[in-house]
């Protein structure tokens, strides 16, 4: 399917991310890694009084297992390590905050006591959003005066154009959580993004991302759950394939060719120790942490 077509419908990743952590809430309680309660109200009707029952979400939990091993586990992870970047930098202060791709994330409306007066801005493919905004407004969530939603796509549009076009100030200093997007975007896209935040962002600013790691084909079996995981991705998700992968060394120069300096990375154990707890199983062992700091020498 055309990527054409992709843009035309809402994100089925997205959607599954936002399964993950609904089936969380549900399972594991108010933990630092199951803390959504909110992501249930973005899931069709249907799923969410399936997973009303402990027998569909354990079934849920060991299909996971079967077909994508460690893929649940490091969505929980993934929102655990975005949630804490959000808090540190609304409890500090940070005037902006910008979620590329914000799919079903609920941050915002989750956290409402540490929003304050930042201004944060969520980004994503018409399609998606439009989605989310009918999901909010059906289930009556309260979305703060400060949060301001823009369309964009990614692989074709300017992030920094579309951001001041929506009232965002490139001389604040911000915090950008590009969650789950990476990996779907043409490498061009994302040096391009690099780029463009690089030369427009107040120095200092703070660019927090996942990607995956460019593993070969052959080398698959060597990392925990890679090679079940891309086998079922190609024959269930052919309309959202990955397309931006790198290897943990050509990060770094990834980031300094576009003037980004390395701030944070974590690989598939660490994410694991820090943001799961000891009895919950392994993440995939494709996919990694990063946060980037925007260079001194830019504004």
């Amino acid at each position: 399917m055309s990527r054409k077509n992709v843009e035309n419908r809402h994100s089925e990743t997205a959607l599954f991310a936002a399964l993950c952590r609904a089936v969380a809430a549900r399972v594991y309680g108010c933990q630092k890694y199951s803390s959504d309660s909110l992501a249930a109200n973005f899931l069709p009707a249907h799923i969410r009084f399936f997973i009303r029952f402990e027998s569909i979400r354990q079934r849920f939990i060991k299909k996971n297992v079967e077909m994508t091993p460690g893929a649940f586990e490091y969505v929980l992870a993934r929102t655990t390590f975005f949630d804490h970047l959000f808090e540190d930098s609304t409890k500090n202060a940070v005037s902006q905050i910008v979620l590329l791709g914000a799919g079903y994330d609920s941050r915002s409306y989750r956290f409402p006591e540490f929003v304050g007066t930042s201004k944060i801005f969520e980004l994503d493919i018409t399609t998606t959003q439009e989605r989310k905004i009918k999901c909010i407004k059906k289930s009556g969530i309260d979305v703060p005066s400060n949060v301001t939603m823009l369309p964009i796509n990614f692989n074709k549009d300017d992030i920094v154009t579309v951001l001041k076009d929506g009232g965002f100030d490139p001389e604040e200093k911000t915090l950008f959580l590009w969650e789950g997007v990476t990996m779907y975007l043409d490498p061009e896209a994302v040096a391009t993004t690099f780029a463009s935040l690089a030369r427009n962002v107040r120095a200092g600013s703070l660019i927090a991302f996942d990607y995956v790691l460019n593993i070969p084909e052959a080398d698959m079996g060597d990392y925990y759950g890679v090679a079940k995981f891309m086998e079922t991705w190609k024959k269930h998700r052919k309309e959202e394939p990955f397309r931006f992968t790198s290897s943990e060394e050509d990060m770094v120069p990834l980031l300094t060719e576009h003037g980004l300096s390395l701030a944070c990375h974590l690989n598939d154990k660490e994410i694991h120790d820090t943001y799961l707890s000891e009895n919950m199983g392994r993440i995939t062992a494709q996919f990694r942490f990063t946060v980037a700091s925007i260079g001194a020498n830019n504004n």
